[in-house]
């Protein structure tokens, strides 16, 4: 069988759009996002969804925040950094208001599932990469050099001359 150079397919990026009337305005709905923007934004999910202080990411704010992602990659609406400041608010706003399940009725089922499910494995193999014996390795490894890092720096600080004359000076002091 003979080989078809790929140039010949005439394939290229789907750009399309569909309009939707929210109001009175229409705004453009992109109907497919290049992988690297979806890669961009299932990072940006991952990231806002991880609770700070703790080992794993929260699943009500892995949505939240999805579908915000959503909103900003696939449509033409302009948000101030001023309502961005606020973005649970804005969820609210525009979940409260029908805006958001429109908006997600107009992306093509495959791309908003894509989409979820970029987003729940990244978090399911964070979470169980973090939780496996390499992952706890990894940990111990960090804790460890953090510490190195402070005990070298209080190791310079203990030698400096001028540090030492403090010490001396605060001991004489309170004796």
């Amino acid at each position: 069988m003979a080989k078809v150079p790929f140039s010949k397919l005439k394939c290229k990026i789907n750009e399309d759009t569909i309009p939707l009337q929210i109001g009175e305005e229409t705004i453009a709905i992109k109907q497919y996002l290049p992988i690297q923007e979806k890669l961009e934004l299932i990072g940006n999910v991952v990231m806002a969804a991880h609770e700070q202080d703790a080992n794993y990411s929260n699943p009500v704010k892995a949505n939240v925040y999805r579908d915000l992602e959503v909103v900003f990659a696939y449509t033409n609406i302009n948000f101030t950094d001023k309502q961005k400041e606020d973005l649970p608010k804005l969820y609210d706003i525009l979940k409260s208001s029908g805006v958001l399940d429109n908006i997600i009725k107009a992306i093509p089922v495959t791309e908003y599932d894509d989409i979820c499910a970029g987003v729940w494995q990244s978090i399911n193999s964070i979470y169980a990469y973090q939780n496996s014996v390499l992952g706890i390795l990894d940990t111990i490894k960090t804790d460890y050099n953090n510490m190195k890092l402070d005990i070298d720096s209080l190791n310079h600080a203990i030698t400096d001359p001028e540090t030492l004359e403090f010490v001396k000076a605060l001991l004489t002091n309170v004796n």
